[in-house]
């Protein structure tokens, strides 16, 4: 995998990794067109990440506790923000859920990961420099691709230990990334 600078046809690749998507998951050639159309669609909504994973809102808070500052990037539709809020797991400031310096919203900003303007915006928003940041993503193609061009250590949440001989760091739970920010 190469970093991307930019100057990567993100359509194309992204249209590649559904294409592989659909391959994995058997489709039919009548229905491959169709199928793949949806996924995008459902890919482009924030509706997709709806289910708070049990436990995760207390090891965010315990992440925060470390004194870490928690920043959140996110290719979405503009809704990750007030679903967060909603949901009562997070929110830029004082509230109900675990407080973030920041929280970009690819739907908002016009730019989506793995372009590094995304990741300077989140970076100039919380005042920091690129060496100073862990970027935790679960996507390697789009996460650690986008946080290394942007000069981020990136992190892959991996809780089925999928990636194990990666050439980047990964942790099985937000529960881990606590120890490590800890440590």
């Amino acid at each position: 995998m190469t970093d991307y600078e930019g100057d990567l046809d993100w359509h194309h690749f992204w249209g590649e990794y559904l294409d592989a998507y659909v391959d994995t998951l058997g489709v039919p050639d009548d229905l491959r067109v169709d199928v793949t159309e949806h996924l995008a669609s459902e890919f482009a909504s924030a509706a997709l990440w709806t289910r708070v994973i049990e436990g995760s809102k207390e090891a965010l808070a315990d992440l925060a506790a470390t004194g870490v500052r928690l920043g959140i990037i996110s290719n979405a539709d503009g809704s990750v923000g007030a679903r967060l809020r909603d949901q009562e797991v997070l929110q830029v400031g004082a509230g109900m859920g675990v407080p973030v310096d920041c929280l970009i919203d690819s739907g908002e900003v016009g730019v989506q990961k793995p372009d590094v303007r995304i990741f300077r915006i989140a970076l100039d928003a919380m005042g920091i420099e690129a060496h100073q940041a862990w970027y935790v993503g679960d996507m390697p193609g789009i996460d650690v691709v986008g946080a290394r061009a942007a000069g981020l250590h990136p992190i892959v949440m991996d809780p089925f230990g999928l990636h194990g001989h990666a050439d980047y760091a990964t942790v099985g739970s937000l529960s881990e990334l606590v120890s490590a920010a800890a440590g």
